[in-house]
This record gives structure tokens, sequence and C-alpha cells, in this order.
């Protein structure tokens, strides 16, 4: 049996960027997020101010969390 941790935290954090950038699209500024380096420097900048959770999952589940959300 194979484990994973993920971080719960960027998922989620992933997710809120991906939400900005269906709902806002037409925003000049958001343009950037688009880029994969800023978006990257957005994500580090954000993880380091929040509390971060991990989960510890089995590599089936793993796939299975990554999927349903």
């Amino acid at each position: 049996m194979s484990y994973s941790i993920i971080n719960l935290t960027a998922k989620v954090v992933n997710q809120e960027l991906d939400n900005i950038l269906v709902n806002y699209s037409q925003h000049p500024c958001l343009l950037f997020l688009s880029l994969p380096f800023i978006r990257q420097k957005i994500l580090v900048n954000v993880l380091n101010c929040l509390p971060n959770r991990y989960a510890l999952v089995e590599d089936q589940q793993e796939k299975e969390i990554f999927n349903n959300v």
C-alpha cells in the first residue's frame, strides 16, 4: 500500500484562482493570472500567509480526491 501527502490548502487556492479567471476573464489585469510563472508566484505568496492543511491518503484515494474536487 502506497501513501501520498497532499496539500489541501494549495488545492483550494488553485480552485479559487480558477474561479477568478472564469468569473472575471474580461478584466485586463487578470490576464497575468493565466501566465504560469505569475500564477505560481501568487500561489506561493498566498500559501505563505495561510495555515496549510495536509492529508495522508492512499494513492487510489488521491486520484478520487483530485477527480471529484
